[in-house]
């Protein structure tokens, strides 16, 4: 029922942790030897750029452009084309919302909301520093930050792995009784 794919997870995780790190490092090192030292916020925004890339590159090759598809069924069972749902618009949206598991969207909006405030209290940091401080401090941040952040997931992201696959595996147990 479970269909884990952690080790895919790991490994675009740890590419893109690796290839940001990197890749912002090599800017701010050309940006030290040759540049007038404003490059430090490009640096960072590249690093970011490229860890999102390298992700959905890596995800793409392991599931492929099939999955990249919207899978949308109707009532038999039958799948929907895109075509059909922007043909049939008001059918579809009245069709949707009547099959909806309101616990499962209750839950769903639930965790969507608790993923934003994740998102706020892990990068509000980014956020206070790109708003309050200058370009000239924020190159060193972002350079700290990028080390901090290899050097932290290099530790902690397995064990946090670790926990998540067994407390995932041990809730589909519980599922299938």
């Amino acid at each position: 029922m479970v269909n884990l794919k952690t080790t895919v997870r790991v490994r675009a995780e740890g590419l893109g942790i690796t290839i940001k790190s990197i890749t912002a490092f090599l800017i701010l090192l050309y940006d030290t030897k040759f540049g007038q030292g404003n490059l430090s916020l490009l640096a960072f925004a590249f690093g970011q750029l490229l860890y999102s890339t390298t992700m959905f590159a890596k995800y793409l090759t392991y599931f492929g452009l099939k999955a990249m598809q919207p899978k949308l069924s109707s009532v038999s069972g039958y799948n929907l084309s895109l075509a059909l749902i922007l043909i049939s618009k008001v059918t579809f949206f009245r069709s949707f919302w009547a099959h909806i598991d309101y616990e499962a969207f209750k839950l769903s909006t639930t965790m969507t909301l608790q993923s934003l405030v994740k998102h706020v209290l892990t990068e509000g940091d980014k956020i206070i520093i790109s708003w309050f401080s200058p370009l000239q401090d924020q190159g060193g941040y972002a350079l700290a930050v990028n080390y901090g952040d290899s050097f932290g997931n290099y530790i902690s992201k397995p064990k946090l792995k670790g926990l998540s696959f067994k407390a995932r595996s041990s809730l589909a147990s519980y599922s299938n009784l």
